[in-house]
């Protein structure tokens, strides 16, 4: 069986990307060790959160074959996690593990591919991991780094619309210009292996700068009993200046993660370390401030809204909110959550999870950790709610 494309992890990116490359035309296997992902994408059962990729699923099963077994292709791409450990460096177990899969079926002229976050240098010890796991090749394989750039909730439509980066000589690049190009409508830069690397793991740092930065000034100016939300909005009516909205805390797979791959811990005055500090300090001090709201109002039913890493998503990694629960080591409230409520129904993980129908009937006060504007004006007219952020 001939493939023209392997997909090495079916994961939020990498089963988007198979589905837009077989939509394409290419011939797609898409390879995941979940054995039951596998069984349920074969049998055409997977539901995912995101319509459009519901429906392309559907659409795009003529070009594709999903397996636990890596078949002999033209272009592997990798879209495998690469977690922080205990120490904080990045896991980079699952790559190395899908390397190795690889290197039983690649032959000379191949092209690898890394999609996913990694610390400056790794595409190169790949390279170099590869040249050891199959001597015969005599370097005579390409690869390069392109980091995924799409967010949960929008992923087809970033991985379509936004700009992509490809670090790697020309030789590679102009290879790999020719698959991205069939779906990207955007413009396709080349940069150095390195460079492309570091790049991504910048652009999330500042991320997390940023909202250090929002988080930092909202808590100092309550001291002094100052509003920090109304006096961004005066400070970005400057052209230059965009300050972000306070939040809970910083959740999701990338930011909480990827300042710690740039791996600048030796240097004393770490701003990129700082923010992570603020930004994790900012969730354990809302979840201090709940503890006392939650025991001050014992006598009434009491339910958190919201478990996804931002407003509107499913997406429970690294999420603040989860984080808050945990960290109010009580069963003395209730949750709920319609986002995840609709992919979940029989959802028994958490205890105390309510139907947003029965959290409203049930609960006579709602604390907001992470939901939609537009579900919170539509559905809280009537109710005693208060923003976890505001406290």
């Amino acid at each position: 069986m001939k493939f023209k494309i392997s997909i090495i992890g079916l994961g939020y990116i990498g089963l988007p990307f198979a589905l837009l490359l077989s939509k394409k035309g290419f011939s797609v296997n898409g390879v995941d060790v979940n054995k039951k992902k596998i069984e349920t994408l074969n049998k055409g059962k997977f539901i995912s959160e995101e319509a459009d990729i519901n429906k392309l699923y559907k659409l795009s099963r003529n070009n594709i074959s999903y397996s636990t077994k890596l078949f002999n292709s033209k272009f592997y791409i990798l879209c495998l996690p690469t977690p922080i450990n205990k120490s904080l460096n990045c896991d980079l177990s699952f790559l190395i593990d899908g390397l190795k899969q690889i290197s039983k079926v690649i032959k000379i002229n191949d092209t690898i591919i890394v999609e996913s976050t990694v610390p400056i240098g790794t595409t190169s010890y790949l390279f170099s991991l590869m040249c050891k796991l199959r001597p015969d090749l005599k370097d005579n394989f390409n690869i390069c780094f392109s980091p995924e750039k799409a967010i949960p909730g929008n992923t087809l439509n970033e991985m379509q619309n936004n700009y992509r980066i490809i670090g790697s000589n020309k030789k590679t690049f102009n290879l790999v210009r020719r698959i991205y190009s069939k779906f990207s409508k955007n413009k396709i830069y080349n940069y150095k292996i390195e460079e492309a690397e570091a790049s991504k793991l910048i652009e999330n740092s500042f991320r997390d700068n940023q909202l250090a930065f929002s988080s930092y000034l909202d808590s100092e100016l309550k001291k002094r009993k100052l509003n920090f939300k109304k006096i961004s909005e005066i400070c970005n009516l400057h052209p230059r200046v965009n300050l972000l909205n306070p939040s809970i805390g910083v959740g999701g797979h990338c930011i909480p993660i990827d300042p710690y791959f740039l791996n600048f811990k030796a240097h004393k005055d770490n701003m990129i370390l700082m923010s992570r500090r603020l930004n994790d300090k900012r969730t354990s001090s809302i979840a201090t401030k709940l503890k006392k709201l939650i025991r001050a109002k014992k006598k009434i039913n009491i339910c958190l809204w919201g478990l996804g890493y931002k407003p509107g998503s499913t997406d429970l990694r690294e999420s603040p909110a989860i984080k808050i629960i945990n960290l109010l080591k009580t069963n003395k409230f209730y949750i709920s959550d319609p986002y995840y409520y609709l992919i979940n129904k029989d959802s028994n993980k958490f205890k105390n999870f309510l139907s947003p129908d029965v959290a409203f009937k049930k609960c006579k006060f709602h604390i907001i950790l992470n939901l939609k504007n537009e579900y919170l004006k539509k559905k809280f007219t009537n109710c005693q709610y208060i923003l976890a952020e505001d406290l």
